[in-house]
């Protein structure tokens, strides 16, 4: 319906891209997605390539660091490369991005958050002090009662399709 902006994830999963958005900011990385130690150059794989990675991996019979080493991808500056997704610890990544995407919604949708991890369960609040209008929905609570215009307690799965046609028919879709 083309009313979707974009999609702020905590998930590595790379999910959101398959299902064809195409403004996803990944403040936990991604696990398709290898960045260079050397440059910090990022390399995209496809899931067949990442797949067929983990297989090999699986495979090698007596797998030392030098031996993982030899089998992740090289990057272009002939740098090792490690998988792009943030360890504990580490800084995330994609935050202003997603900061300025919460300032700047008409609504917010949080999706299955505890609402824990942060600097992530700072966005909603972000959004709701901009004047968005907040709609949460958690199979197991509501974690943003106070600032959620709406907190729908059912999965996901269930929940957001029924929105999804609602909107559709609302705009005639």
């Amino acid at each position: 319906m083309r009313i979707l902006r974009s999609v702020i994830t905590q998930n590595v999963d790379n999910l959101h891209w398959e299902a064809g958005n195409t403004r996803v900011f990944e403040v936990h990385g991604n696990l398709y997605r290898f960045r260079c130690l050397v440059c910090a150059r990022r390399l995209k794989l496809s899931k067949d390539e990442f797949l067929s990675l983990m297989r090999r991996i699986v495979e090698t019979e007596e797998l030392d660091v030098s031996s993982l080493a030899e089998l992740i991808p090289r990057c272009q500056c002939g740098g090792l490369t490690r998988i792009d997704a943030v360890g504990f610890g580490e800084p995330v990544q994609d935050l202003p991005e997603a900061e300025h995407e919460a300032r700047i919604c008409d609504v917010l949708l949080t999706l299955g958050t505890s609402g824990v991890v942060f600097p992530a369960a700072l966005l909603p609040g972000y959004a709701k002090g901009a004047g968005a209008t907040l709609i949460e929905i958690n199979a197991t609570g509501s974690y943003f009662p106070e600032i959620a215009d709406f907190a729908i307690v059912e999965k996901t799965g269930v929940a957001l399709p029924k929105i999804v046609e609602a909107v559709g028919e609302m705009l005639g879709h």
